[in-house]
């Protein structure tokens, strides 16, 4: 499964069960199926993963704007 079509189904899913839980009354049981949820569909790793990613593109965009600023200075 593709992770666009991944994160589409997890997103299908949480729409229902948030409808869901909006009908229903008590909140421990909502708060219970929602970590649980969350705990079954968003891996530690996937997240540390993401986190790597964005420091990489921090990184890079520093980097242009570092050139772009010398080359400026030059």
């Amino acid at each position: 499964m593709t992770s666009t079509s991944k994160i589409a189904k997890v997103s299908s899913e949480l729409n229902n069960k948030i409808e869901k839980w909006l009908k229903n009354a008590n909140i421990d049981q909502i708060q219970t199926e929602f970590l649980t949820f969350f705990n079954e569909n968003i891996s530690e790793q996937n997240v540390a993963k993401n986190i790597d990613k964005y420091k990489e593109i921090v990184k890079e965009k520093e980097k242009k704007n570092y050139g772009s600023k010398a080359s400026r200075i030059i």
